[in-house]
């Protein structure tokens, strides 16, 4: 009995023992498996990390490699430039040996000669020494024979020179006197002439003030004269009065083209405008009568304009100025219709792809496009192009459909030379002269905005605005060049009376540049043009420049004789006042007369207006 409880607790004892040994196993499992799960997150995050180093080591292996190859291709470049640098240096150096050569070769035939002129000299001096030692010679056999002969006259040619000498110190005395007044007299003459000169200095930087004061003036008097023209304004519910519209026909396009006329020649454009017809007469123009011949003198009287003929005039024509009476005057430029402003024309004359580019119908020049390519490149009967009239008449967007398939139009020309660069810049459309000139190759710029029609003229001497000139400069255009007639770009610009592309045309010059002075073949400069034409602006412009009005043409004919024989009042008094300046000898009162005079002037034009 008493073992079995011995048994039992012992039994006991041991279940107790393996409950706690099997709790405790329980727990040891439990963080087996937490460390188990916790180490598979870890291995988990470890492949993770392994994958995207590797990735970042891939993309740093590519980024190496294409990084080599990058430096292997610049190598390769740089080895090529050297090689051409070193084939340049080596054929400078070449040309370097032969241009020594070639100068050692020249020294040494100049040596040659030099030794052969020494040579010369050598024994034309052994001569001449061999002469002079025969006459001393000869003279010493003379002094001797004198010696003994005029003994007794020794003491009077002592005396004599003696008195001779002192005379010589005499002479010498006088001498530094005469160089010391001769030095005071230079010092004033300079003196005199540097005052002279601040004198005349600030008498023409008055001038100049004057000038420009007389400008600001006669703008303020334009600008009162179009206030006092302004119709006034009618009440509502009063109909306006209505006004016939009559457009003159010297109202034409392009303008440019007859800005200086002569005595027996008239002036007509390719474009007419007529509203009474309300057409467009593409094909009609006046004939253009012979030019006196320079040894001729002009008739005072205008000859009545020719029968039209089937040919349009070109547009770069500039017809001059005669020196003597002619009746001329700059004609009006604002008549160019456009897309943005003017009156609808009809181009019913002109073929359809021309008359759609005038008129700015890009719809209709894409359907012609569409039906056949060529209608686009195709030339009517003065040989002008769908884009020629496109830039004439400023039509930008239709300018844009033909360029992008024809850009070699921009180079054609018509049966008087003019180009789609003629029209645009006499048109004054500058957006279309820079979309064409923009179109072209950088090695046919400079030939592009210089080319020449018939008449020599190039695209500055028809440009109608600063904006045009301003394009033609930036891609090197010749702002001094000559046409046929020797006449610059300033002076159309002068006869024009286009004083902000005259003040622009100014600015470009260099100061070796003689253009603003340059005679044409007449005679006549600048200042003839203005003169002649009645372009007071430009006038004004050109004397504040300091050019000189009593320059004279073939014919001995000034500035102010053209603008007496032509009519030009205000051009006639403004250089009158100029003659009495330059005439008067006194600096101070020649100053107080023109000023007196210029004020006079200014006041009694005001007065007339």
């Amino acid at each position: 009995m008493k073992n079995r409880v011995i048994e039992n607790e012992e039994n006991a004892r041991v279940a107790s023992v393996s409950t706690k040994v099997a709790d405790e196993l329980a727990k040891e499992r439990q963080e087996l498996q937490l460390l188990l799960a916790k180490m598979e997150e870890e291995k988990i995050t470890l492949s993770n990390t392994l994958a995207n180093t590797e990735l970042q080591a891939r993309q740093h292996a590519d980024a190496l490699a294409q990084q080599l190859e990058e430096e292997r291709v610049n190598l390769k470049k740089n080895m090529e430039r050297m090689e051409q640098e070193k084939l340049q240096l080596a054929a400078h150096l070449a040309d370097t040996e032969r241009n020594a050569q070639q100068q050692i070769h020249e020294l040494q035939s100049k040596l040659e000669q030099e030794k052969l002129d020494l040579r010369d000299l050598l024994e034309t001096m052994e001569l001449e020494k061999a002469n002079l030692s025969q006459k001393l010679l000869e003279n010493e056999n003379e002094m001797r024979n004198v010696s003994n002969s005029t003994t007794s006259s020794l003491s009077e040619l002592q005396a004599e020179r003696e008195k001779l000498l002192k005379s010589l110190e005499s002479t010498a005395y006088e001498r530094e006197e005469l160089q010391q007044k001769l030095k005071h007299v230079e010092k004033t003459a300079i003196d005199r002439e540097e005052e002279l000169r601040d004198k005349l200095g600030k008498e023409r930087e008055e001038l100049k003030e004057t000038v420009s004061r007389m400008k600001h003036e006669l703008e303020m008097e334009r600008k009162m004269k179009a206030v006092l023209e302004t119709p006034p304004v009618v009440p509502v519910g009063i109909p306006a009065p209505v006004v016939s519209r009559i457009m003159s026909k010297n109202s034409l396009l392009p303008r440019t083209m007859n800005s200086i006329p002569e005595a027996n020649e008239t002036e007509q454009s390719i474009f007419d405008l007529d509203d009474d017809e309300a057409s467009v007469k593409s094909n009609k123009a006046v004939a253009p009568v012979p030019r006196p011949s320079d040894n001729e003198v002009s008739d005072p009287n205008p000859v009545a304009a020719a029968p039209p003929t089937k040919e349009s005039p070109a547009i770069g024509t500039i017809i001059t100025p005669v020196a003597a009476a002619t009746t001329t005057t700059a004609p009006d430029t604002t008549a160019i219709p456009s897309k943005k402003s003017g009156p609808t024309k009809d181009f019913s004359s002109l073929p359809a792809p021309h008359a759609a580019a005038a008129s700015g119908d890009v719809s209709k020049l894409k359907l012609l496009s569409k039906l056949e390519q060529t209608l686009l490149c195709s030339f009517d009967g003065s040989h002008r192009s769908p884009l020629f009239y496109a830039a004439a008449y400023g039509q930008e967007e239709a300018l844009q459909v033909i360029l992008a398939s024809h850009q070699e139009l921009v180079t054609e020309r018509d049966v008087h030379g003019d180009t789609p660069i003629h029209a645009a810049t006499s048109a004054g459309n500058a957006d279309c002269l820079e979309l064409m000139i923009s179109t072209c190759s950088s090695d046919a710029l400079e030939t592009i905005v210089s080319a020449r029609n018939n008449a020599q003229m190039t695209p500055a001497h028809l440009a109608k605005n600063v904006d045009c000139l301003n394009i033609l400069y930036k891609y090197g255009a010749d702002m001094s060049t000559s046409d046929a007639s020797g006449r610059s770009p300033l002076f159309v610009a002068c006869a024009m009376n286009r004083v902000d592309c005259a003040e622009y045309l100014i600015n470009c010059l260099d100061e070796t540049d003689s253009s603003i002075i340059t005679q044409d073949k007449r005679g006549d400069t600048p200042l003839h043009a203005a003169a002649c034409n009645g372009s007071v602006d430009c006038l004004l412009l050109l004397l504040q420049y300091g050019i000189d009005p009593r320059t004279t043409n073939h014919k001995g004919l000034k500035a102010i004789d053209l603008a007496i024989k032509n009519k030009q009042q205000k051009c006639r008094e403004v250089l009158a006042e100029y003659h009495l300046h330059y005439s008067t000898s006194s600096g101070a009162h020649s100053l107080t007369c023109l000023l007196t005079s210029l004020l006079t002037h200014s006041l009694a034009y005001s007065l007339r207006l």
